[in-house]
């Protein structure tokens, strides 16, 4: 199973892009550093595994996700495998596919169509947020919604409209009684 992360080739890649200068900007590795430490990594993870992969009660376990790895290395072996943890960190935050961003472009084409092709850059990153990352419409309340935008001043989109509206609602709960 270490042999998977025993690839060098992907090695390179990674030394590739985060070890050397790009630009303006420094690498975040030592090239040489982090071979010294993948090397000892693979090593020590090999004479140690029981310790290395011991679970949270102490258990030793037999199968060891790549994610796991990442965790133990950047918690629990930082000070040791410096350049690693780095790299374990970047890697932790990478994302594998662009699954969240074809998501992304598939919901603006639902909120972006031709009757709405005017919105702007801002108000379209508004609706995006809200569609993506909001509440579901049943756990949203409209209520709150409603009393936090009329105590906004008026000239914020808070003007004829509310008042009619606000009239509108005085008007039937007074039919109501």
């Amino acid at each position: 199973m270490l042999s998977s992360y025993a690839n060098y080739e992907a090695f390179d890649i990674l030394m590739d892009h985060y070890g050397k200068m790009k630009g303006e900007v420094e690498p975040y590795v030592d090239i040489a550093e982090s071979l010294i430490q993948f090397q000892t990594f693979k090593i020590w993870v090999c004479n140690n595994k029981n310790g290395f992969l011991a679970g949270p009660a102490g258990d030793s376990q037999t199968s060891f996700g790549f994610k796991e790895v990442l965790k133990r290395v950047q918690r629990d072996h930082c000070d040791v495998f410096s350049h690693l943890a780095v790299l374990a960190g970047i890697a932790s935050v990478l994302p594998l596919t662009s699954v969240e961003c074809e998501r992304g472009f598939s919901r603006q084409n639902v909120i972006k169509t031709k009757l709405r092709s005017r919105l702007n850059a801002e108000s379209l990153d508004h609706l995006l947020r809200v569609s993506l990352e909001g509440p579901e419409l049943a756990d949203f309340s409209h209520t709150s919604a409603y009393a936090i935008w009329c105590d906004m001043k008026e000239g914020n989109g808070r003007s004829v409209f509310t008042k009619c509206f606000e009239q509108m609602i005085r008007d039937r709960n007074a039919g109501d009684t």
